[in-house]
């Protein structure tokens, strides 16, 4: 059985010291949004990912959902509820007699 996990770009992994702190949600946010961007490209499945990141599968995946939820937002400058006038439709005949 083949033992080897993917081979990682080392300008794309994550560096020593710099690890976030479990008590900094933008860090942990961060690390996240830059784990899926590389799990895109990695052309592996999830579950060789996770092993090769150290993450657990259930968490990619809450991580995965939450990141797509954040990005799906409504444009805040156009309006939800447009208002609409609908106008009768009037059909004048080859005699020229109007009918609706």
């Amino acid at each position: 059985m083949n033992e080897s996990v993917f081979p990682v770009d080392p300008a794309s992994a994550p560096s020593g010291p710099s690890r976030p702190s479990r008590r900094d949600p933008a860090a942990t946010r961060q690390k996240w949004v830059e784990r899926i961007e590389r799990f895109r490209s990695a052309g592996v499945t999830v579950a060789q990912f996770c092993l090769a990141e150290g993450v657990s599968v259930p968490a990619f995946y809450q991580w995965r959902r939450t990141l797509a939820a954040e990005s799906v937002t409504e444009p805040s400058d156009r309006p939800t509820v447009v208002p609409v006038r609908i106008a009768a439709s009037i059909q004048v005949n080859n005699n020229g007699t109007r009918t609706r």
